[in-house]
């Protein structure tokens, strides 16, 4: 039940019953006293509020560049990919490339 739907309750005792238990009514009245101490921030609190609120925006964008080895093109992958092409790239080259020769000298020898 939505809070609106709380406020057009007829009955004041249900409807409070309804206020106490309703998880969408609490979030609600949460974010209405957030919203009402910030207001009474003084100046530079308000600023340092601002600063926190967007260094964690922050935090997650650099976290997403950053990424994992096992998402696409991020740096931990793009890093992942640099280092199997540097080292182990031409070991698997070379083994396929000797097996095509020993392949060929079977073929020719038979």
């Amino acid at each position: 039940m939505k809070s609106d739907e709380i406020k057009n309750i007829g009955n004041p005792k249900r409807k409070e019953e309804l206020k106490k238990i309703n998880l969408i009514f609490k979030k609600d009245e949460i974010l209405k006293n957030i919203k009402k101490l910030k207001e009474k921030l003084s100046e530079p609190q308000k600023k340092y509020q601002k600063y926190i609120e967007e260094l964690k925006k922050w935090n997650i964008t650099k976290q997403e560049i950053i990424g994992s080895e096992s998402a696409y093109n991020t740096i931990k992958w793009l890093e992942k990919e640099i280092k199997f092409i540097t080292d182990e790239l031409e070991k698997e080259t070379n083994n396929i490339r000797n097996q095509q020769i020993e392949n060929s000298l079977d073929l020719y020898v038979i």
